[in-house]
């Protein structure tokens, strides 16, 4: 298993220009606006001991309003139990 890191010292902070104290504009909800042809995504994969994986993904726009005006939010969840083939 790998580790993960938790960069919550004041030198990650340093490092990768962000105030742990202050909130920037830049670091706060979305960077794309609602027109056809643009949405965002958020995602988290995970890979656990026992070989299951799970996909998170929060979506401004489903696939199917992918190319229309205005904002469409959902959240996809994906989870694969190990050997079983992975559809997305």
């Amino acid at each position: 298993m790998k580790i993960s890191k938790i960069m919550n010292q004041p030198e990650n902070y340093k490092r990768l220009g962000i105030n742990p104290n202050k909130l920037e504009p830049w670091e706060d909800g979305i960077r794309g606006t609602d027109a056809a042809g643009q949405a965002e995504i958020w995602y988290l994969d995970c890979s656990f001991d026992d070989g299951s994986t799970l996909v998170l993904g929060t979506r401004t726009k489903s696939a199917a309003q992918q190319n229309k005006k205005g904002y469409n939010p959902n959240i996809a969840i994906n989870y694969t139990k190990q050997g079983e083939p992975t559809f997305f």
